[in-house]
């Protein structure tokens, strides 16, 4: 059970060697990249280990604002790339239209949590530099309301009670939803009124 011995090895009172560390995250790894042989739960399993094992493929890195993980970055080229859809539904979309963009380098991966708390714990959230718009500042601050998520968890909230029942919600894993995301659903929408 690998994921099981990734997990077992990133317990903080277990003390493996470097060299056995190594060849958990390679597998680890290679699991969770292997989409012939390992089904998506297996895949997703391998991935959660690895996180608590630690992803060698980001590096720890210390810089002028703390610590960060410099993950594996993609180069892409110059050169001109189309962008928008004239046939979206949101007009911030429109119109398609090419872009002339310099070289640049990109995260292979979503930010993960782990870069993510480091960017908080290194004040990150807190400072105004990194939020980039007029509005993304002013939320920072607390400026603004936030009606308009309050109301889209309120209209989730009445459309699974209404008309999700735990097994539907549960029949879609894994096409659709992953078991952890099933089980927040049917936790959300077992949720009273006065707990949501």
């Amino acid at each position: 059970n690998l994921p099981l011995a990734g997990s077992a090895a990133a317990a903080s009172d277990v003390h493996v060697s470097d060299t056995l560390k190594r060849e958990l995250q390679d597998a680890l790894i290679a699991r969770s990249q292997d989409f012939a042989n390992a089904d998506l739960r297996a895949r997703i399993a391998a991935g959660q280990a690895l996180g608590n094992l630690g992803d060698p493929r980001f590096e720890q890195r210390t810089g002028a604002h703390g610590d960060y993980l410099l993950p594996p970055l993609v180069d892409i080229p110059a050169g001109t790339y189309p962008i928008g859809d004239d046939n979206s539904s949101d007009d911030d979309e429109k119109p398609a239209h090419m872009v002339t963009l310099d070289a640049f380098q990109i995260g292979q991966f979503a930010v993960t949590n782990a870069e993510y708390e480091l960017f908080i714990e290194a004040g990150g959230y807190e400072d105004e530099q990194w939020w980039d718009t007029d509005e993304a500042r002013a939320w920072l601050r607390g400026e603004g309301s936030t009606e308009g998520l309050k109301q889209g968890r309120r209209d989730l909230w009445n459309n699974l009670r209404d008309n999700w029942t735990e097994e539907r919600i549960n029949a879609l894993v894994p096409d659709r939803f992953t078991s952890e995301e099933a089980e927040w659903y049917i936790w959300f929408r077992g949720l009273s009124e006065e707990n949501r």
